[in-house]
């Protein structure tokens, strides 16, 4: 048997494409890392950000987290491999320790699973804001609080699921990963379950804007607290919007193509298989990308909030007076 670990050891890091896999995730990981820290940083000093309310900051903090628990266990899990496949001339010192492997890969699923319930709750914090929205500007924190917990409790239930079976005595693991192709059932299902709570967000957070626009358009003329709060709105709406939009597109690719990888592992040898599954978890260059989209949209709206204010410092001023004349009547 350990003759047969060995040989598993010397097939898995005698493959250049999963090197490549591992090299390549292992520098977007690295990539990502500081431009998360950066954005996290971003998110509460910059002055931008004070048109947030404190809840959907809270939110967006996790979402953040997500990806940096994430990075960071597949940082340490690469780099090890990468190690052990470089640098070793004996295979049967190849192997992961399986502790190294449960907590590591676990940090690595954690992160997977707390991004991927974000949208469900940014959504439902949006609509809370959209009915409480003549007073929510000073709602409490709390809020943003119990949505997070109830999201990192919504993670939990899929991760208990894949790890129920773990057992640590005597266990052989070549490769350190959760999902087995042999058992493919949890792993189907959980990815059918993100497909379908993505759907549902969406479609929701696309009638929420929908609704929201109308309302501003409809209360041009309604109190200047009303007006801020719903413009206010519409500017985290669109933002998100932008967001849900990436997200949607990105958990569609992804769940889609790890479920017809599942369903063809059987037929794949071990380090093809463990190749596109590292390439198919392409999370660390999602989050890239999320942060250089989502800085040029925060960008676009400043500019146009800056367009809006130089129009009415040379509006008529007449128009506003009668404005106010028709809120006294």
């Amino acid at each position: 048997m350990a003759d047969a670990n060995c040989t598993d050891m010397i097939n898995l890091s005698s493959s250049t494409s999963l090197k490549i896999s591992l090299s390549f995730n292992l520098v977007v990981s690295m990539t990502a890392f500081p431009l998360l820290l950066w954005a996290n940083y971003q998110l509460w000093m910059m002055p931008f950000a004070k048109l947030f309310h404190v809840n959907i900051k809270i939110l967006i903090q996790l979402h953040l987290l997500g990806f940096i628990i994430h990075c960071c266990g597949r940082i340490t899990l690469h780099s090890l491999d990468l190690h052990n496949y470089l640098l070793l001339d004996n295979p049967c010192y190849m192997i992961p320790n399986i502790y190294r492997c449960f907590i590591f890969r676990l940090m690595y699923n954690i992160g997977i699973w707390v991004t991927g319930c974000s949208a469900i709750f940014l959504t439902i914090e949006r609509w809370i804001a959209t009915w409480k929205s003549l007073n929510y500007e000073n709602c409490s924190p709390l809020i943003g609080v119990l949505l997070s917990l109830l999201q990192c409790i919504l993670a939990a239930i899929p991760l208990s699921f894949a790890y129920s079976n773990t057992k640590f005595d005597g266990v052989y693991m070549p490769y350190c990963s959760v999902y087995k192709p042999s058992f493919p059932r949890v792993a189907k299902f959980n990815a059918i379950a993100v497909i379908v709570a993505q759907l549902f967000s969406r479609i929701a957070f696309g009638r929420l804007y929908n609704w929201n626009f109308r309302e501003r358009t409809t209360n041009l003329e309604s109190s200047l607290s009303k007006r801020f709060q719903l413009e206010q709105n519409m500017q985290s709406m669109y933002c998100l919007k932008v967001n849900a939009n990436l997200c949607s597109v990105f958990t569609f690719l992804q769940s889609g193509s790890f479920l017809l990888l599942i369903h063809v592992a059987a037929t794949l040898p071990s380090h093809t298989y463990l190749t596109l599954m590292e390439y198919n978890s392409g999370y660390p260059l999602f989050a890239i990308i999320t942060i250089l989209v989502m800085s040029k949209t925060i960008t676009h709206i400043r500019g146009k909030v800056r367009t809006g204010l130089a129009t009415n410092m040379t509006t008529d001023k007449s128009l506003y007076f009668e404005i106010f004349k028709k809120q006294l009547l």
